[in-house]
């Protein structure tokens, strides 16, 4: 479903019960990471408004057990699926086949990484472990 989304300035923002919970300016998926290992089991019923969202931001929106409605500027089929298939509402302004790399030659390689872990806990675990470095 298509629908403008809210981020404006930001790259992500999360909200509770319309009040701002997190944002960020900062682009792919660090925000992200930062802001479930901060809000992960101390909340329920956000919505996240993001840029992109991949099937490796999904896999961390199902993960943190915290967003029942993501609201996507960009979003690939793959994402939308799986929040979809989840139990997550989705809408966005663009859908894609996939989410390419920053130079468009090829997939993201968060995206290629996401599909290695069957499990979304050892994927966050993973990815943290990437990001922070």
């Amino acid at each position: 479903m298509q629908q403008k989304t809210e981020v404006g300035s930001c790259s992500l923002i999360l909200k509770k019960d319309d009040k701002v919970i997190f944002s960020s300016k900062e682009h792919g998926l660090k925000p992200l990471v930062e802001c479930v290992s901060k809000f992960k089991g101390k909340i329920e019923g956000g919505i996240l408004f993001d840029i992109v969202v991949g099937l490796a931001a999904a896999r961390l929106i199902v993960y943190s057990g915290m967003i029942d409605k993501v609201d996507a500027g960009t979003i690939s089929d793959s994402a939308f699926d799986y929040l979809t298939n989840k139990g997550i509402g989705a809408t966005y302004n663009n859908r894609v086949k996939a989410i390419l790399n920053r130079d468009k030659t090829g997939q993201c390689p968060m995206e290629l990484m996401s599909s290695k872990f069957e499990e979304d806990e050892k994927f966050f675990a993973a990815l943290s472990g990437c990001i922070r470095e």
